[in-house]
C-alpha cells in the first residue's frame, strides 16, 4: 500500500520505475512482470532530528539531485535494474559556504552541458560540473544583472541560452549560455509575456520556448515574439 499523506514530487527513471518524494526520502514504485506493484523505501535521512528533503529532481544524465533543508546538495546515480530495487551510489556533496556563496537555495538546475546553476537570493551561482572537483564558476548577481533576486525556473535551449523565471518580475535570457560575455536579456509583460510570475520551461521540437506562469496560462516565445495561451 503506498502512503502519499507526505509524498510531494515525483518522477520517472530509465527504467520506468516512479519515485515519489517524501521528507525522510523516496519511494520508488514499479510494476513487477507478474503485473503487481512493488515499493521500496530509501530512506535518506533519520527520523529524528530536524534535516528534511527540500526537493529533488533528475538531470539529462539519469543522476539523482536532492536538496535538503540545511541546503546541502547531494547528487547520487541510480543504479536501476528493471524487476528489483534500484541502487542509489553517492557521486559528490555540495555544502552551502564551501561550495558556493550563500545559505540557502531557492532551487536548482543541472543542465545538459554538465552545469549547475544556483538561485540563491544574491544571484546566481554557476558550477561546473565536469571538473574533477566540482567549481564553483560565478554568481550573476541580482540586481544587477538578474532582475528577481528569488529565480523559480531555469532551464537551457538546445541553442544554449540559459533562461531564469523570476517569481514575480519577469524573465532573464543569458544569450548563448555565455558567461564571459554575459548578456542578459530581460522580458515582462511589457513585451508579451502572459505574466511576471514563471515557475517552468519546456523546449518543443520546433525549438519554440514554452513558459509556464503563474496567473497567465502559458507563453510560447519562438525567439522573436510572444504567444499567450490561456489554461
Amino acid at each position: 500500500k503506498l502512503s502519499v499523506e507526505s509524498s510531494m514530487i515525483g518522477f520517472a527513471d530509465l527504467a520506468g520505475h516512479l519515485w515519489l518524494q517524501n521528507h525522510h526520502g523516496l519511494l520508488e514504485c514499479w510494476q513487477r512482470d507478474d503485473g503487481q506493484w512493488t515499493i521500496a523505501d530509501h530512506k535518506l535521512v533519520p527520523d529524528e532530528g530536524r534535516l528534511k528533503i527540500q526537493q529533488v529532481r533528475t538531470d539529462a544524465r539519469g543522476r539523482l539531485w536532492v536538496q535538503f533543508t540545511d541546503s546541502t546538495l547531494v547528487c547520487d546515480t541510480i543504479i536501476w535494474r528493471n524487476d528489483v530495487v534500484s541502487t542509489l551510489r553517492p557521486l559528490l556533496t555540495l555544502q552551502p559556504k564551501r561550495d558556493f556563496p550563500a545559505s540557502f537555495i531557492f532551487m536548482f538546475y543541472a543542465d545538459p552541458r554538465n552545469y549547475l546553476w544556483l538561485s540563491l537570493g544574491v544571484g546566481i551561482g554557476v558550477i561546473d560540473l565536469n571538473e574533477t572537483r566540482p567549481k564553483f564558476v560565478t554568481l550573476l548577481k541580482y540586481p544587477d544583472e538578474i532582475r528577481d533576486e528569488s529565480v523559480r525556473a531555469i532551464f537551457r535551449d538546445s541553442k544554449g541560452n540559459v533562461w531564469f523565471g523570476g517569481f514575480g518580475k519577469g524573465l532573464d535570457q543569458l544569450v548563448g549560455g555565455d558567461l564571459t560575455r554575459r548578456e542578459l536579456r530581460h522580458f515582462t509583460t511589457a513585451d508579451g509575456l502572459a505574466d511576471n510570475g514563471v515557475r517552468s520551461f519546456a523546449e518543443d521540437d520546433n525549438g519554440k520556448l514554452w513558459i509556464g506562469t503563474r496567473y497567465g496560462g502559458v507563453s510560447i516565445y519562438d525567439g522573436q515574439a510572444f504567444r499567450n495561451v490561456s489554461i
